[in-house]
């Protein structure tokens, strides 16, 4: 159970409020918003990672299936730096906290399903982003 001080509470001072509960208001601005810019990454083959269908790596030649593994890593990169660089965004605009009533590092374990240690290294790396406009830049 989670204690909030809050106007409209019982009493007019405090609001107790289960751990999980997360209020009436519906998930939409949670949800997957479309890109209107397109990746620099170069392609990556089509692999499921199942290692099923004609272009899983078990069919990929030896120089293919290196070059895959390494866009693939470049791609991870650059979405990495992508999250990082728009959840230090959210968190200097204060998003989260107007809109949800939870900190950035909050909203990232509960929106996004990650671990504590997980959101704090997203936010810092994001942060540390902003201070790297060349790198950041390349995101």
């Amino acid at each position: 159970m989670t204690t909030h001080r809050s106007p409209e509470g019982p009493g007019g001072e405090f609001d107790e409020t289960p751990d999980d509960h997360w209020g009436d208001r519906s998930n939409e601005d949670l949800s997957p918003r479309e890109e209107t810019t397109e990746s620099t990454a170069p392609a990556v083959p089509e692999c499921d990672g199942s290692g099923a269908g004609a272009t899983g790596p078990e069919r990929m030649t030896d120089d293919e299936l290196e070059a895959h593994v390494l866009s693939t890593v470049e791609h991870m990169s650059a979405l990495e730096a992508g999250l990082a660089t728009a959840a230090a965004e959210l968190d200097r605009r204060g998003v989260t906290e107007r809109s949800h009533v939870l900190s950035t590092k909050q909203w990232q374990r509960h929106a996004c399903r990650m671990s504590a240690a997980r959101a704090s290294t997203v936010l810092r790396l994001g942060r540390s982003l902003g201070a790297m406009p060349v790198t950041a830049r390349l995101a």
